[in-house]
């Protein structure tokens, strides 16, 4: 994969100097493709059960950092509705341990739901 960057470097280096910003927006799109790219790559090597902080490390950020970025908003475990995670919001959002150091596993209930239990 290195020689990707390596072309695409020598490339930009060379666009930048007929047309600076033509290449800002090129780059500014490619930026785009990798955000996207990166959105699929998380969610498949989720899939294969990668944890957080594999994938925080492969992104050179925390987990906690990668969680944040890339992890599904909660939905209401009664209604499906999507759950905030708002404190003032009256929805609730519980995260449990199976054992030290798994995966959270997060039950969630939207304040609409509450109210009607």
């Amino acid at each position: 994969m290195t020689y990707i960057i390596e072309a695409t470097h020598k490339s930009l280096d060379k666009a930048m100097e007929k047309d600076a910003l033509g290449t800002l927006r090129t780059m500014n799109e490619l930026k785009s493709l990798i955000d996207t790219w990166a959105e699929k790559a998380v969610t498949i090597a989720r899939r294969e059960g990668a944890s957080w902080a594999v994938i925080g490390d492969a992104l050179n950020i925390t987990k906690q950092a990668a969680h944040q970025r890339y992890a599904e908003p909660p939905v209401c475990s009664v209604c499906g509705g999507p759950v905030s995670s708002m404190s003032n919001s009256g929805d609730s959002i519980v995260r449990s341990y199976a054992y030290f150091g798994a995966e959270p596993v997060v039950t969630a209930t939207c304040a609409t739901c509450r109210a009607a239990s």
